[in-house]
């Protein structure tokens, strides 16, 4: 597990660039200069460019849809009794993704990002979600209301921001404006019951990888070529 600690910092105020998320507001952020392109990705000189927003956000800022890890549609009720790989009783097991299929990421048909906005979009591996946290640095802030952290990659000094989300646990979505919580495409080793997440911590300044249940409701943020 790799944990990266960041210095807190408060920023009165920040503008930045929104592109393919449905707003032309531009500016200037304490970070760096916002070097955005104008397309529905950002290129922050990494193996894969990053998306602009959330899976099912609008803007930059927004949440968009939660989803159980291998499900692709959102729900009213996150729980292990709705999971979409799980049986039923008292020792439920997982019937796709387990130590016996071989599987220990998700196929194309079970991944939100590609159902949801194309073949071309994917959710990240965890080495890919730890290759942005390395190569980016972050700071914690208000963006349009909404908080969260903003990294500017160390290569190429382009920006991507991360909502802080919450998780939606059973019919409600919990701790939204303390966390963040991201899936990654990755089945946690050894655990098959437990997907691979990445955590934004609030008052630590901290992100972070951990493994949780799969039938959790977390956001994504779609990775491409």
């Amino acid at each position: 597990m790799k944990k990266l600690s960041f210095i807190l910092v408060c920023i009165a105020a920040l503008t930045m660039v929104s592109c393919g998320c449905n707003s032309n507001k531009k500016g200037r952020s304490k970070v760096a200069d916002i070097k955005i392109a104008l397309e529905d990705a950002v290129d922050l000189g990494l193996s894969v460019k990053w998306a602009i927003c959330n899976v099912g956000a609008d803007n930059m800022e927004d949440v968009g849809q939660y989803f159980a890890w291998g499900e692709v549609s959102p729900k009213d009720n996150y729980a292990l009794a709705n999971y979409r790989f799980s049986t039923e009783g008292e020792n439920p097991q997982m019937t796709k993704y387990n130590a016996d299929d071989g599987h220990g990421s998700l196929q194309p048909e079970d991944d939100a990002a590609s159902v949801v906005m194309g073949e071309e979009w994917r959710m990240p591996t965890k080495e890919e979600w730890g290759e942005l946290i390395e190569n980016c640095e972050w700071e914690v802030l208000n963006f349009e209301g909404k908080m969260g952290f903003a990294g500017t990659s160390k290569i190429n000094g382009s920006v991507i921001f991360l909502p802080l989300t919450g998780v939606f646990l059973g019919e409600k979505a919990e701790l939204e404006r303390v966390m963040g919580y991201y899936w990654t495409r990755d089945l946690a080793d050894g655990f098959p019951s437990y997907a691979t997440q990445v955590r934004l911590n609030l008052s630590l300044g901290l992100l972070s990888t951990i493994d949780s249940d799969r039938h959790a409701g977390l956001c994504i943020r779609a990775v491409k070529p």
